[in-house]
C-alpha cells in the first residue's frame, strides 16, 4: 500500500523547512513521540492504579525496551500514533468507569487526529462506537462524526483536487 496520510508527512516537512534535511530531524520527531507515550503511560497509570509501582515500572520497561527504543529512531509515522494511543485509551478508561464526557472526547481527538496518519488508527472508529453504545448510544451521534471529521474534510479537499490521482 503505497497511499499515505499526510499527518506525519506534513510535520515532517514543517520541520525539514525550519531545518536541514536530515535524518536526526526524523529522530527528533519519533524520539520525543517515544518520549511522551512513556510519560504518558506512566500519568494514566499513575491516574488508574492509584499506586506509584506499575506506573514506574510501566515507564522504565518502555523506555529501556530494545525494540521500542530502536522504532523511535526510525521514521515511521506509527511513533506518532503511540501517544495518541495511550490518550484514547485513557478517554476511554473514564468514558467507561466515571461516566465522562470529557473522557471521550478525549478519545475521539486522539482518534481524529490519528486517522490523518494512518490507516491502522480507522480500526478504533468502531471502538469508539462500541464504546457509547455500551454506555449511551447517544453519544455516538456525535463521537463517531466528530472522529472522522479531519478525514473527511481531508479527503473532501483531495478529491476537489485531480481526484483521479487521489482515487489511484
Amino acid at each position: 500500500l503505497f497511499a499515505r496520510l499526510p499527518l506525519f508527512e506534513y510535520i515532517l516537512a514543517g520541520l525539514f523547512v525550519l531545518f536541514d534535511v536530515e535524518l536526526i530531524v526524523v529522530r527528533g520527531l519519533t524520539a520525543p513521540c517515544g518520549l511522551l507515550t512513556g510519560l504518558l503511560l506512566y500519568v494514566f497509570l499513575a491516574n488508574v492504579a492509584r499506586d506509584w509501582r506499575l506506573p514506574l515500572v510501566a515507564f522504565c520497561l518502555w523506555n529501556i525496551f530494545p525494540q521500542a527504543v530502536l522504532y523511535h529512531r526510525f521514521g515511521f509515522s506509527y511513533n506518532l500514533l503511540q501517544p495518541l494511543i495511550v490518550l484514547i485509551l485513557w478517554g476511554l478508561y473514564h468514558h467507561h468507569n466515571q461516566r465522562s464526557r470529557w473522557g471521550l472526547l478525549l478519545a475521539v481527538v486522539g482518534v481524529a487526529i490519528g486517522t490523518l496518519s494512518d490507516i491502522i488508527m480507522w480500526s478504533f472508529i468502531p471502538i469508539i462506537l462500541l464504546a457509547t453504545l455500551i454506555n449511551n448510544w447517544r453519544d455516538g451521534v456525535w463521537a463517531v462524526p466528530l472522529a472522522l471529521l479531519p478525514l473527511s474534510i481531508w479527503v473532501v479537499s483531495q478529491l476537489a483536487a485531480p481526484p483521479q490521482a487521489f482515487l489511484f
